[in-house]
This record gives C-alpha cells, sequence and structure tokens, in this order.
C-alpha cells in the first residue's frame, strides 16, 4: 500500500496531522490522527511496520513512532538533540540490520534570533525504539539517506545558501567513509 502524512489546518494553522494508509488502488485501510503530525514529517517502513517522524508542534522536539501495517501503535516517543531550539525533520530510513536512522537539522534561537550555525543530528535508533547513537554532522542539510546492501549508508548534504552540495558514503556507526 501507500503511506500518506498529511497536515490538518484550520484557518491557515497547522493543528494536527494524520497518517494514512492505503492499498495500492488507493483503497483507505486506517488512519490515526497525531496531534504532533506536522510539518517536514517523513515515513519509511520496514516488514511490516511504519516509522513516522514529524517537527513537533510547540515543543522543541521531534516526535518519531513506529505503527503496525495493521495501524497499532507500537510505541512513540519524543527525541531532543541537547539544548537546540529548531528542528527540521531531513530524512528518515530503514537500515539492513534493523535499525533506523533519522537525520535532523537543528539550530539554537534565542529571543527569536537564530544563534550560530544550523547543522545535522543524525540518530540510530533500534526497531525497539531504544536510541543507539546520536551523531554530530558539521552540515546543514543532511538529505537523501540511502541504505546500502553492505549495511553503508549513502548521503546528500548541502548549505544554507546552497552554494555547494555534498555526496558521500557512512558506515552503519555514522562515520564517514568517505565524501
Amino acid at each position: 500500500g501507500l503511506i500518506i502524512a498529511a497536515s490538518k489546518e484550520q484557518n491557515t494553522n497547522e493543528t494536527a496531522g494524520i497518517l494514512f494508509k492505503t492499498s495500492l488502488d488507493g483503497t483507505p485501510q486506517w488512519a490515526k490522527y497525531a496531534s504532533c503530525l506536522w510539518r517536514n514529517s517523513k515515513v519509511c517502513a520496514d516488514a511490516g511496520n511504519v516509522y513516522y517522524a514529524a517537527n513537533g508542534k510547540g515543543v522543541r522536539k521531534v516526535f518519531l513512532g513506529k505503527v503496525s501495517n495493521s495501524g497499532q501503535v507500537i510505541w512513540e516517543q519524543w527525541l531532543e538533540a541537547g539544548d537546540m531550539d529548531y528542528y527540521t525533520v531531513e530524512s528518515i530510513v530503514t537500515c539492513a540490520n534493523g535499525n533506523i536512522v533519522l537525520a535532523l537539522s537543528v539550530s539554537k534561537i534565542i529571543g527569536g534570533t537564530l544563534i550560530g550555525p544550523v547543522h545535522t543530528i543524525l540518530f540510530r535508533i533500534a526497531a525497539s525504539g531504544e536510541v543507539l547513537q546520536v551523531a554530530y554532522f558539521p552540515v546543514v542539510h543532511l538529505a537523501a539517506l540511502v541504505p546500502l546492501s553492505t549495511g553503508n549508508i549513502a548521503f546528500r548534504c548541502s548549505a544554507s545558501d546552497v552554494t555547494w552540495t555534498g555526496l558521500g558514503v557512512m558506515d552503519a556507526q555514522l562515520n564517514w567513509l568517505w565524501f
């Protein structure tokens, strides 16, 4: 089937979100309401489950959840990376070893002003929801994560002003192999 994350708006304000699953012919199979599923949500699947991540509305965290293909919530949790204020979900993928990798663009905001650089934080998370590793990358956008059959992860990254774009590969422990 197909998994779709959609935001609910009321009077031009995003108020919540819906995660839909349809069959291949478009017939709805289930829908889940999530008060935190909004803006920059990403979805990925493994054999039998769906993972979804979204910027938290009104909180300085990211919402991450796992739902079975039948629509049952397996686990949900909030993630945060230190003392960061602004999070953007860039990418979420399942890997050959059963873990998921979540890429977040993060920054610090004081008094409504961006302080310091925007950079990327990667979370390596077990299928059980346990955070196994958090890694820092000094690039603004680390997106288009692609798990490879070797266990490595290919990626695309760029600067915020798009003056450059890079490609690279990291291993399953999020160490850069080449860039």
